[in-house]
């Protein structure tokens, strides 16, 4: 699967993501939220192409979700990537996105870091682009760089990273930038991110990777803070009894009761960590698969249809190479032939042959030359029909029938222009044989 690239995309809640996707895939990709609430909830896949290879985006959820907690979407995340390693597709890249325009670095960034730099590991860092989004909403772009060059000298942040080899970029809200990040990416080895190197080839269970255990170390801390707290009201609840404040006595059990919610939430979340999620990972692995299969079967009909073009181009080429050769090679017939007859022609006569040569000569110099010119100009024209066709396969494939259309509209008036150059070549080539045959009648 040499030709197929995989890069995930990661960042929290509305860094971005979905909308780097959708320019990368030219408006294929997810749906864009417009707020801080999520639109990704699940990891999903998207594809798109770099010259003739297929590119597989994944669109992951961020750590900060609205909708899940920070166990399932870690869980989820690394099946994903562990299914792909299983498949044996290695990462070719991570686009990891942050917000220009956030003034401070919040427990939800802190957090998504904290998890991206467990689930990559150090070996890694060397394909992760570091990209900060929404510059064309930063209204002071000096600002901007100030914040830019500090997520980079800071080593809790992007500094540590950067260290060791991940590229700072700035996205540029466009397609060309999007495809100019994704581009670089693919040009770069492939690696094993560590969350994938723990989980197929040391059999590891999500709880026990790198990424689990700090996961599980800050829930287990949480829980035990909000149970502390949980012990503080308490106290506090039996002093406002003692003192008969009814008033604070429900302010206390509001508090007792959004503790208790939260406490509930982190122990769910620790469960979820652990729990058992094998038949959740041979589900992945067999989408991943069947993904793959579809990829491989689009290829093969690619392929199919590419080398059907190309043997249809090259039947032209020998057809008119054969055509040009047999007209030439006619009129050097009569080149020999009016060439004997002046030789035992009268001398009154042999002046019109020798006029006759001349033209005939100089009309094969011109045929050769502009036969030179078509060919080449056919070539060319072969050449962009080839790309456009390949352009158009993966244009089909990905869904995009307004792409698709317009590239066989100009594959379409391509083949209109060549037909009219060979058309007006052969009128050229007419003159080189009535003038032969007018010789002969001399």
């Amino acid at each position: 699967m040499e030709d197929i690239i995989l890069i995930a995309v990661m960042g929290v809640t509305g860094s971005g993501k979905s909308n780097f996707i959708r320019h990368a895939t030219g408006g294929k990709g997810p749906k864009v939220g417009g707020d801080l609430e999520s639109c990704t909830q699940t990891t999903e896949s998207y594809t798109c192409t770099i010259g003739t290879r297929t590119v597989i985006l994944l669109d992951t959820p961020g750590f900060d979700d609205t909708h899940r907690g920070d166990a399932d979407i870690l869980s989820e995340i690394a099946e994903t990537l562990s299914a792909a390693y299983k498949n044996r597709i290695k990462i070719s890249g991570i686009v990891y996105l942050h917000r220009i325009k956030d003034e401070r670095m919040t427990n939800a960034i802190m957090r998504n870091l904290t998890m991206f730099r467990k689930l990559c590991g150090d070996d890694a860092f060397k394909n992760v682009v570091l990209a900060t989004t929404f510059w064309d909403e930063m209204k002071d772009h000096e600002k901007g760089e100030r914040r830019e060059k500090q997520l980079v000298t800071e080593r809790k942040w992007w500094g540590y990273m950067a260290s060791k080899g991940s590229q700072i970029r700035r996205f540029q809200n466009s397609r060309q930038s999007a495809l100019d990040i994704i581009t670089e990416l693919a040009g770069l080895p492939r690696v094993s991110l560590q969350i994938q190197r723990e989980m197929v080839d040391d059999g590891l269970t999500i709880d026990h990777t790198a990424a689990g255990e700090a996961l599980n170390k800050e829930l287990a801390e949480l829980a035990a803070n909000h149970a502390s707290e949980l012990r503080k009201l308490q106290e506090d609840m039996e002093q406002a009894i003692k003192d008969r404040d009814e008033d604070l006595q429900k302010t206390i059990s509001e508090m007792q009761d959004e503790k208790r919610e939260m406490i509930g939430r982190l122990e769910n979340e620790l469960e979820a960590l652990q729990a058992d999620r094998r038949e959740e990972m041979r589900a992945m692995e067999q989408r991943f698969n069947d993904q793959l299969h579809r990829l491989e079967k689009e290829r093969r009909e690619r392929d199919e249809e590419i080398d059907g073009l190309e043997a249809r181009l090259a039947r032209e080429r020998l057809d008119s190479d054969s055509r040009l050769q047999e007209a030439l090679a006619r009129s050097n017939n009569l080149v020999t032939k009016l060439t004997s007859e002046m030789s035992s022609a009268r001398a009154e006569d042999k002046s019109r042959y020798e006029k006759t040569l001349r033209d005939l000569k100089e009309q094969q110099d011109r045929s050769i030359n502009e036969g030179r010119k078509w060919q080449n100009e056919i070539a060319t024209a072969n050449d962009k029909i080839m790309e456009l066709t390949v352009m158009q396969a993966f244009a089909r494939d990905r869904d995009d029938l307004g792409e698709r259309d317009r590239l066989e509209g100009r594959i379409r008036q391509l083949e209109r222009e060549k037909e009219e150059k060979e058309d007006g070549f052969w009128d050229m080539l007419v003159p080189l044989t009535t003038l032969a045959i007018s010789a002969l009648i001399l």
